[in-house]
């Protein structure tokens, strides 16, 4: 389950980084008019806004495979578990307490 959580956060900071990335290109100006085309007019910070846009897109879309992994591993975890049991066992004529490791498997129906 600690594995999946960590995906899970993994992903949601890259998600976010991303579209902080993205909102941060858009809203920079565009800046001075550099050169003037035919189909498109080149302004001075358009390397620096594709950079953050083209940054961002790609952090989101390395998000994708944390999200799939955590759920992958976090329907694995349910299913196989392994934990300390604590079960009354006979010492001396009276019950102890003790901690035993198990696997504990889940089915689901």
């Amino acid at each position: 389950m600690q594995k999946s959580k960590n995906q899970k956060t993994v992903a949601w900071v890259l998600l976010g980084g991303g579209a902080t990335f993205v909102l941060t290109g858009m809203l920079i100006p565009k800046g001075d008019l550099v050169q003037e085309g035919w189909l498109a007019n080149s302004y001075e910070n358009d390397g620096i806004k594709g950079v953050f846009e083209l940054t961002g897109i790609l952090s989101m879309l390395g998000s994708i495979p944390f999200f799939t992994a955590s759920a992958k591993n976090s329907k694995r975890a349910m299913s196989i578990s392994f934990q300390n049991e604590t079960i009354p066992q006979i010492q001396k004529n009276s019950f102890a307490y003790r901690s035993v490791p198990s696997l504990k498997l889940r089915l689901n129906l």
